[in-house]
């Protein structure tokens, strides 16, 4: 008889246990729904194409609110024309970096298990992987982005924890156009690959977010483009004497810096016939941020760079120098050697762009080695 009126009480603090294990479940899902919520909000809220690196952290501290205990956050987008994936990732220790990094993939890299992990996906439709990425094949991964793409900017602490650890594991969610994934060090439950999943839906819209800013950046961009040089060419057609030339050049080194191009020096180069001289005009940014006007005479030899120069323009063939360190001095010394130069240390580098016609050739020097689509303007 005593148990029988236990046995009741038990029955009693069972109905109490699934009502409880309800309200924890509906709780969750109302955690989970609010975190999804405010990274579509998020999204829908973008204005410029790199706020992605905002969004990619939201998310990152969303999995980590939920409990999932997450490494590094990463978003992908694939370009399967130009054989590359974009990287946006946010993690312990670097919650938002500056910008995306380009990892393209060679084809010494179609092969390896990392990259084949994306393809298969693609090819055969997976929505979900686990990998443990360890050992030799991690050492080569990390060795590959590390030094081979532009991964190699990001902060020396935040590389070096990142392969400090002997293995992670990816758990991918894969979409058509990219990837989410978080790294973990342990694995995590199929509650959690769950959420995850959830959160791929949410990416897809940052996917389709993305390529619409981006096309309105684009056309933005070919606007500003087209009104500078527009700009140039009525100055240049407002010339009244050889000597307003100087005054083109310096709209023309203005114009770049406002595209964001920031030249140390730019100008044109007029050749005589036959000879290797060359009249040149120049504006040239001084080391304190001032500006200086260059008129006059150039040999393009005496010295490498300049010979090539002169190779380039009698084939009329791009060229684009480096210089580093001593090189710069050298360079500034042969081009003239009553000038005083500032001295350059040997980590200094400075950036040529050549580009010819049939009676001379426009140059600038940079910094900063620019990108393809800088080179095009």
């Amino acid at each position: 008889m005593i148990m029988r009126r236990f046995v009741e009480v038990f029955n009693l603090a069972y109905t109490r246990f699934l009502d409880l294990q309800k309200a924890e479940a509906q709780a969750r899902e109302g955690q989970i729904e609010l975190a999804l919520e405010r990274a579509r909000t998020r999204t829908i809220a973008m204005q410029k194409s790199d706020e992605l690196r905002e969004v990619i952290s939201l998310i990152y501290n969303e999995l980590n609110r939920l409990g999932i205990p997450v490494h590094l956050t990463l978003i992908l987008i694939y370009n399967w024309k130009t054989k590359d994936m974009e990287w946006w990732s946010s993690g312990q220790g670097m919650e938002i970096l500056p910008q995306s990094y380009k990892i393209p993939i060679s084809r010494e890299m179609e092969n390896h298990p990392v990259v084949k992990r994306f393809f298969n996906a693609q090819k055969n439709h997976l929505e979900f992987d686990v990998y443990n990425l360890a050992g030799d094949i991690k050492k080569s991964w990390d060795d590959y982005i590390f030094n081979f793409s532009e991964l190699n900017q990001i902060p020396d602490e935040v590389k070096n924890t990142m392969m400090s650890y002997e293995s992670v594991i990816l758990n991918d969610a894969f979409m058509r156009n990219g990837t989410l994934e978080i790294s973990t060090i342990k694995p995590i439950s199929k509650a959690e690959s769950y959420i995850l999943k959830r959160f791929a839906n949410v990416v897809d819209l940052i996917f389709s977010r993305v390529k619409e800013l981006r096309k309105a950046e684009a056309q933005a961009r070919e606007a500003q483009i087209e009104a500078a040089l527009e700009r140039v060419r009525a100055k240049a057609l407002a010339m009244h004497s050889s000597e307003d030339l100087a005054l083109t050049i310096d709209l023309f080194f203005h114009e770049l810096k406002n595209l964001n191009i920031k030249p140390i020096r730019c100008g044109v180069g007029i050749k005589h016939g036959d000879s290797r001289v060359v009249d040149v005009t120049v504006t040239s940014a001084t080391m304190k941020g001032d500006e200086i006007k260059l008129t006059g005479k150039l040999s393009l030899a005496g010295h490498p760079i300049l010979d090539k120069v002169y190779e380039a323009l009698q084939l009329q063939t791009e060229h684009f120098p480096i210089l580093r360190g001593e090189e710069i001095n050298e360079y500034y010394l042969a081009m003239n050697p009553e000038i005083e130069f500032p001295n350059f240390s040997k980590d200094d580098i400075q950036y040529g762009y050549y580009f010819h016609y049939k009676e001379g050739g426009v140059f600038a020097w940079t910094e900063k080695e620019l990108l393809e689509e800088e080179i095009n303007i």
